[in-house]
Formats: C-alpha cells, structure tokens, sequence
C-alpha cells in the first residue's frame, strides 16, 4: 500500500509541476555553465542592440555635419553675376557695358567673361539658337575679389556699311528693331576645386536707356549645365 500511495503521490506532483507556469528558460537553468552561456547570450544581444543605436546616433550626426559644411561653403562661395547695364547709341556708334560684380564672401579664381549682342526685328524674341560666341573673345580678369568689379563691353563701331548701320541704330532706338545683349562669367572657388559660372541676358529699352532681363539664359551652375550651352 506504501508503495502505491507513494507513487500515486509522485504522480500527483509530476502533474502539478507540468501545470505550473514555466519561468524563462534562462532563469530555470541550474547548471552553471548553462545558467552562464544564457546569460552571455542575453548580454550580447543587448550589447549588439546598444552598438546599432551608437552607429546610428554617428551616421545622423555625420549627416548632419557634412549638411552643415555644405551650407557654410555655400554661404561663403564667390558670387560673380552681371549687372548695371550701360547703353551708348549714336548714329556710328553702338556699345553695351555690363558690370560684373563679385557679391560673394572669398575671392573667385581664373576668372573669364565674355559678352555679345544681336539685333532682332520687333516681334522675334531671343531664342536659344541666338546665344552664339565668337572664338578667342573672351575677356581674361584672373582673381575678382569680394565686392570687387569689373566691367565687360560689346561695341558695334567698324563702318561696314555706313548707311545700314545708321539705319539700323536707328531702328534699335527707336523700338522697331530690339538690341538684346548676352555673356558669360566663369570662374574658380579659392580652393581652386570647384567650378562655378553665370549666364546673363538682357535686351535694350529704348525709352529708359536700359536693359531689363531676357525670358532665357539667366541661370547658373546650380543647373550643372556647360557654360557655352545654349540651355536657357
């Protein structure tokens, strides 16, 4: 009778302890190297977890260091555009000065600018086609510093034909005939790495004596396009 009694009772408790809530298989090792080995396992899974955030922390950090450089070179670039246009018309005599100004914070290197015009009927505006340079006419300032400036000129003054001529500045100031007028600055960044360049374009206002801006070829390098392109 012990003995069934006995068996019934460790029955009873093998029942009792398959119904019992199991802990984390961890906490229930009791062999040491077991209990050891699940808690290294535990730990290296926090310590991967802990690394990815650091490396994560770095790459936002760095991305927003090198955002920050990015703006403070931008900031502190050569700035070269045209400006200030100047007109002289007379009956031999055309000629068209544009002001080109370096409104950045560094000195712009290599310097190069040139300038062109073209008389168009009235009614045809300047077209990409239009936008054409004569070689070896380029104008060669070397280094333009901050708030430095240097003026480029396109004069009409050989008498071909006088009498054409004459008819023709005629036209221009008076409005039947429209003078538009183009160019180019390109220049270094004082790390001598970047290249940088500006187009500009403008047409002659006969009643003011001024120029105000073409539809086309007003852009810059932000468009990554070649300098002698006739990309508007």
């Amino acid at each position: 009778m012990d003995e069934k009694y006995q068996a019934r009772q460790a029955e009873r408790k093998r029942q009792e302890q398959e119904r019992a809530p199991k802990p984390r298989w961890w906490l229930g090792q009791t062999d040491p190297i077991a209990k050891f080995t699940a808690w290294l396992v535990v730990f290296t899974g926090g310590l991967v977890i802990v690394t990815a955030g650091l490396v994560l922390v770095g790459i936002l950090q760095r991305c927003s260091i090198e955002g920050q450089l990015a703006e403070m070179q931008l900031d502190q670039r050569a700035w070269l555009g045209g400006s200030n246009y100047k007109f002289e018309i007379t009956e031999s005599k055309l000629e068209i000065s544009v002001m080109v100004s370096n409104t950045g914070k560094t000195p712009a290197m290599v310097v190069i600018a040139q300038i062109q015009a073209i008389p168009k009927s009235k009614g045809s505006p300047i077209s990409k086609a239009d936008i054409v340079y004569p070689k070896d006419s380029e104008h060669n300032q070397g280094t333009i510093f901050p708030n430095q400036s240097f003026p480029v000129y396109v004069r009409n003054t050989e008498p071909i034909d006088l009498a054409k001529q004459k008819a023709l500045f005629e036209q221009i100031k008076t409005g039947d005939s429209v003078e538009y007028f183009f160019g180019y600055v390109e220049y270094w960044d004082i790390s001598g790495k970047d290249h940088h360049w500006t187009h500009f374009c403008g047409q002659y206002v006969p009643s003011t004596n001024s120029g105000t801006p073409c539809p086309i070829y007003n852009d810059t390098d932000d468009d990554k396009r070649d300098p002698r392109s006739k990309a508007p």
